[in-house]
């Protein structure tokens, strides 16, 4: 039988956390995985700073296979999202990264200011995504398609990637 891996969320968003706005990214992102066979293990809601996201991430990545962020991924003064990632992982995914820029600035040149980070924690994918709900839509989109590979990758499957096409 085939593993169902899981995600976790982690939404950071000062005013969503504050009740003064609805967080629309959890339902997109839900969405987007139960499609592709991913099952939710948590759902947390956190405002933008630092010490509750490291908190957080170190609460669920060894509980989660994939954790994906989403807000603090640009240049506000309280946008720390990547710092944050890039100080918990252990090896970055610059593959996922360019992937994630190139089709984003296809859509629009404002992606170019995006400093989101993809990398792996022991065995946990973590991605940044965007506080934006159609750039979250259309990022997690992109790389949806190849995230059950790295998975099997990152847990030792030893098949070899040469008989993989690219179905994009």
């Amino acid at each position: 039988m085939e593993k169902q891996f899981t995600y976790s969320i982690i939404t950071l968003s000062d005013k969503a956390s504050k009740g003064l706005r609805e967080d629309k990214n959890k339902s997109i992102i839900e969405n987007i995985m139960s499609k592709n066979g991913y099952m939710l293990e948590k759902y947390i809601l956190i405002p933008d700073d630092k010490d509750i996201l490291k908190k957080s991430i170190l609460s669920l990545y060894k509980h989660s296979d994939i954790i994906l962020t989403n807000g603090g991924t640009g240049v506000s003064p309280r946008d720390i999202t990547p710092d944050v990632t890039v100080e918990l992982i252990d090896r970055r995914l610059y593959g996922f990264e360019t992937l994630i820029m190139l089709e984003s600035l296809k859509i629009t040149r404002y992606a170019a200011i995006s400093r989101a980070i993809c990398g792996i924690k022991e065995n946990t994918i973590i991605i940044n995504l965007p506080g934006s709900p159609e750039a979250v839509s259309e990022q997690l989109g992109i790389i949806v398609s190849i995230l059950k590979h790295t998975l099997e990758k990152i847990n030792g499957d030893e098949k070899d990637c040469a008989d993989i096409k690219n179905k994009d």
